[in-house]
């Protein structure tokens, strides 16, 4: 029994469809995008089956758009927490001086001699000596309750009148005997005496511009600001 003839086919075998249909069908390199009746027929001579068409998806969706917001702001916070860290250790460290010095006073010096006779005070542990007008609040809360007043500015005064005939140039350098101590060696490399750290760290904190001067092992060390006196530190004795 003879097959009636498909009408959907031409005499090659081949689909037959209208002009209309060819132009209304999008064509890609792979054939995957054709009409479905082109495809069913394509199919039905033994063709490659159809392919669901390709999903697009768009880089401006919500989801996407709404990720690219919260990526740019872990940018910003991460920048933000960096900068705040670099000033946060900065501020840390001098904090640090400063604790670690009225703790010194405290601790081991027991004492605080306040010389508030003149415009600027002078406070004292017996190690150390500083004018001011304003200080560290922590070192400032010391300075408020002194174990007691006493006059400081007349050795200040003998201090000055001495200094440019008796007192060397110097400069500070690590010590040998420990983070806890360090040198003060004069430029002529002629005097040294060692003094605790904690003491020239606060005053080199404070006046990072002063010049030191040196007289001996046993002699007070001087720090100048503009040619006056600002501090002073006597060498540690073993």
């Amino acid at each position: 029994m003879d097959t009636p003839p498909n009408p959907m086919l031409q005499p090659t075998g081949r689909p037959a469809f209208s002009v209309a249909e060819r132009r209304a069908c999008r064509r890609t390199a792979t054939g995957a995008h054709r009409l479905p009746a082109e495809a069913s027929a394509q199919a039905a001579v033994g063709g490659r089956a159809a392919k669901a068409p390709a999903r697009l998806v768009s880089v401006n969706t919500p989801d996407v758009m709404t990720a690219r917001k919260h990526l740019t702001l872990l940018l910003l916070m991460t920048l933000l927490f960096t900068a705040s860290s670099c000033d946060d250790k900065g501020s840390t460290k001098r904090t640090d001086v400063v604790t670690r010095l009225c703790r010194q006073i405290a601790r081991k010096r027991q004492k605080m001699i306040v010389d508030t006779n003149q415009t600027e005070i002078v406070w004292s542990d017996g190690a150390i000596l500083e004018f001011g007008t304003n200080f560290p609040t922590a070192l400032q809360e010391l300075i408020s309750r002194p174990t007691r007043y006493q006059d400081i500015h007349s050795f200040v005064k003998e201090l000055d009148a001495r200094k440019a005939s008796e007192w060397r140039e110097a400069t500070v350098l690590s010590s040998w005997r420990g983070e806890r101590f360090s040198s003060v060696t004069s430029l002529d490399g002629k005097v040294s005496a060692t003094v605790e750290s904690i003491y020239v760290e606060y005053l080199h904190q404070r006046y990072p511009t002063a010049s030191v001067r040196i007289k001996g092992d046993s002699e007070p060390i001087i720090f100048l600001v503009a040619g006056e006196i600002r501090a002073s530190v006597m060498p540690f004795k073993f």
